[in-house]
């Protein structure tokens, strides 16, 4: 399907360029935003071109401009092709898009493009006719002696043509490290790490993450409490450019201890939380990216802290954390 549009991209433009526009050169102007810097150089897009063609279209004093640009949003990169005539005329454009993390897919396609939009040619010429002799029949006569005929002349073949790129949906890699900040979650603001990998494909992905909080503590009327949890989380995501929102659900190991007592003791609990997570991921260069969000969470086991057998302290069934830390992306 990508292989159509693209075609029919090209033809757009071919169509508003007219045969009188449609210049077998052009000169190029490439750039490559923000964020994309991993894409092909134009030296790599200049080659991909000629490939298609069989020769270089490109030169700096041609009467037509071809302008292509490519940006990243996410892990979406986007490419604005645009052919302009010596009059500073737009006679065409197409808009192409590829959500994965190898720029040179779209690249291979704004390269077909280009090559059509350069020299319609290149998509509608015939395949060289092929020169079969044909047997004589037996009731024909033999044929006349005579000198022998001349070898047919050669027929030039159009060169090869690469096939379209076709632009399919991959699975995706990657990781996360943060440090992170909770409240309701012991009995003080407690902070800790959060570590994870996931898979991504197009707009959803899978998360898993291991979570620890350094012990937090409190003073109440029997002495002093602390807290700390070892949990691991589940969380899948609906991704949409540089936003992101989660379904979370965490089990794990809530330690509780009690000091300033005559006789301090310890002990240790399950631990369940379900709730929500919201959040942006802003790619830095390559495959690194600044990951900050915010997690809503409800405690569905409810935690009572003891001294001598006397309730001292309840946790909230309700507390939020705020994370930040990078991401990789591997492939």
């Amino acid at each position: 399907m990508f292989r159509r549009a693209t075609a029919l991209g090209a033809l757009a433009i071919v169509t508003f360029a007219g045969e009188a526009s449609a210049a077998p050169s052009a000169r190029l102007v490439y750039v490559r935003d923000t964020g994309a810097e991993d894409c092909p150089d134009e030296p790599a897009l200049r080659a991909a071109v000629a490939a298609r063609l069989g020769y270089d279209p490109f030169f700096p004093h041609a009467a037509a401009t071809l302008f292509a640009e490519v940006t990243r949003e996410g892990g979406t990169y986007r490419a604005r092709v645009k052919l302009v005539d010596e009059g500073s005329v737009v006679r065409g454009a197409r808009d192409l898009e590829h959500k994965g993390p190898r720029c040179a897919d779209l690249v291979d396609a704004m390269a077909l493009t280009m090559s059509i939009a350069i020299d319609p040619r290149s998509l509608t010429s015939p395949p060289a006719p092929s020169v079969v002799e044909e047997p004589p029949r037996q009731d024909d006569p033999p044929p006349a002696e005579g000198p022998p005929a001349p070898p047919p002349a050669a027929v030039d073949a159009p060169p090869p043509r690469a096939a379209a790129p076709e632009i399919a949906s991959r699975v995706g890699l990657f990781a996360t490290l943060a440090a992170s900040g909770w409240f309701g979650a012991a009995p003080a603001p407690a902070t800790g790490l959060t570590a994870g990998v996931g898979l991504r494909r197009d707009w959803l992905a899978v998360l898993v993450e291991g979570r620890f909080d350094l012990p937090s503590s409190r003073e109440v009327a029997a002495g002093t409490v602390e807290t700390s949890l070892v949990a691991g989380s589940i969380a899948p995501c609906f991704v949409r450019g540089v936003v992101f929102g989660c379904a979370v659900a965490t089990l794990g190991s809530l330690s509780a201890r009690a000091r300033g007592i005559t006789f301090p003791s310890s002990d240790d609990a399950l631990h369940f939380l379900l709730g929500g997570r919201a959040g942006v991921a802003i790619p830095l260069s390559g495959a690194v990216e600044i990951r900050a969000h915010g997690d809503l969470l409800y405690a569905a086991t409810p935690q009572i802290l003891r001294i001598d057998g006397r309730d001292v302290y309840t946790l909230p069934r309700l507390g939020a954390g705020i994370s930040a830390g990078f991401g990789v992306h591997f492939f």
